[in-house]
């Protein structure tokens, strides 16, 4: 159950980033296929193209 918890709360969002989704502020598409994500200490870390599809259905976006 734990371990099921972990897997919603953060997310990999580049192979060089681990995101707690609860500290996501924003999504941030720069075209169409630049992606990044608004931390909520002002940070900004890349989103990976592939990871952008992921991260729309985990949150039924």
């Amino acid at each position: 159950m734990q371990r099921d918890y972990i897997f919603t709360v953060f997310f990999r969002c580049h192979r060089s980033y681990l995101v707690n989704l609860q500290r996501v502020r924003e999504v941030v598409v720069w075209s169409k296929n630049s992606y990044s994500l608004t931390l909520e200490n002002e940070k900004t870390v890349p989103l990976s193209k592939s990871r952008y599809g992921e991260l729309k259905e985990l949150l039924n976006w």
